[in-house]
């Protein structure tokens, strides 16, 4: 088996290291968007399960910031709308919701786990590029106080 040599200039591999840094930024944001929406799923099925139980009186916040909350509102929960997507729902029974809500999960799970692992095979190239740049700077470092 023969190694064969490949000859890059410095530029290639800085620009090839700033590609690798822009994507590794895009795959971190993919990661922290998927993990909203994991956090959003276990979200709705936690207050599927809560609602489901008999008698519960709740604070129902008006708003994101909590600025107008209504006190004692009590619910009745037959059915639940659930996101398909695309801004289609469905209306279904809370059994029904949470298995659905449990395949989103699953998916979405599956989703982080194959960026994270393609996030990971970008930060190992992106380390070993920038590991030859360090070399080739201290070369250049040497050349320049032995001359």
């Amino acid at each position: 088996m023969s190694e064969e040599k490949v000859e890059v200039s410095i530029d290639q591999l800085v620009a090839q290291a700033e590609q690798l840094r822009d994507y590794i930024n895009r795959l971190q944001n993919m990661v922290k968007e998927l993990t909203d929406s994991l956090i959003s799923v276990e979200s709705s099925k936690e207050a599927i399960n809560l609602l489901t139980s008999e008698g519960r009186e709740l604070l129902l916040a008006m708003d994101r910031k909590g600025y107008v909350i209504l006190e004692g509102v009590s619910v009745s929960l037959g059915k639940v709308l659930v996101n398909l997507g695309m801004n289609y729902y469905v209306e279904v029974e809370p059994k029904v919701g949470i298995e659905m809500l449990n395949k989103e999960e699953e998916g979405i799970k599956a989703n982080i786990q194959s960026l994270q692992d393609e996030l990971s095979k970008s930060v190992n190239a992106y380390n070993e590029i920038a590991g030859i740049l360090s070399q080739i700077q201290q070369a250049e470092r040497q050349q320049e106080e032995g001359a």
